[in-house]
């Protein structure tokens, strides 16, 4: 609920889309990169800690939300979101009862049919789909890789992944402006590299880490760029459940591919592979 409010205030201040998409990235990221380690070391304290601590976060984000005035009615109607939402979750919920997944995707649909969105908005959104699905796929890569090793080194090498999004996405923000479509088929390319994890894994790591950096942030502001204002609400909620849908499946083709040589890179390189295809055409 709260990143499409993020995404969607972040991308309706024209003129400073993309600083303030990056910048974006760069707090989600280093959450990623604080919060893995933190939560390691609050749960060999106390259980309870894992759950007071973030609903102590909540409560402070809920507070400083509440004190943009601009908040409301500055991008369009709210309303819009509930299409992508059921189109969305009716996916994932369709893995566990398909009539009841089949209906949610139908009425999304359905309310999708009244937002007249530009088309030209669909093809970034696909290819970040299939980044988003790549990206989780190297994280639950990196998590069967290194089990069996010390659980602080293992959070520590998987970390590296997230770690150059944190760094690069806001100064990249700032450096996009109406490139960001060239940025976006440079992260692409540079995912294409998958095949390093079976050479050196660390510097795939930290080579796919910097490619998800710049694919993310740029295309993510050229997707919403190709937006109406009035339409970016609708925009960021269907970027974000792109996410949910990615952290759902991604993880699933890294543990089904694991076992295969060169199975989970290959997947990777295909889906970023179809992703620039569908930009550049």
């Amino acid at each position: 609920m709260m990143y499409p409010a993020q995404l969607a205030y972040a991308s309706s201040l024209e003129g400073s889309e993309s600083r303030n998409i990056g910048f974006n990235y760069s707090m989600l990221a280093l959450a990623h990169v604080i919060g893995v380690p933190l939560g390691y070391i609050l749960g060999k304290i106390s259980w309870k800690y894992l759950f007071l601590l973030p609903s102590s976060i909540v409560f402070t984000s809920f507070f400083l939300t509440s004190r943009l005035r601009d908040l409301k009615g500055n991008f369009g109607n709210p309303k819009s979101a509930i299409g992508p939402m059921l189109l969305f979750n009716g996916i994932l919920v369709s893995i566990y009862s398909l009539y009841v997944g089949v209906t949610l995707t139908l009425a999304g649909i359905y309310s999708l049919n009244k937002w007249k969105l530009e088309k030209r908005f669909l093809k970034p959104l696909i290819s970040g789909f299939m980044h988003s699905l790549s990206r989780y796929a190297v994280v639950e890569f990196l998590v069967l890789s290194y089990t069996g090793l010390n659980p602080l080194l293992a959070i520590t090498l998987t970390i590296l992944f997230p770690l150059p999004m944190a760094i690069i996405s806001a100064p990249l923000g700032k450096i996009i402006g109406n490139k960001s479509k060239i940025f976006a088929i440079s992260g692409f390319s540079i995912m294409l590299l998958s095949w390093l994890l079976l050479v050196n894994k660390l510097l795939g790591t930290i080579l796919l880490g910097i490619g998800t950096a710049i694919t993310t942030a740029s295309n993510t502001a050229y997707t919403m760029k190709n937006l109406r204002l009035k339409d970016r609400v609708v925009g960021s909620a269907m970027k974000s459940l792109e996410g949910v849908v990615g952290i759902s499946v991604g993880p699933s083709i890294a543990i089904v591919l694991y076992h295969f040589t060169f199975g989970v890179e290959l997947a990777i390189f295909l889906l970023n592979l179809v992703a620039i295809m569908l930009i550049i055409l």
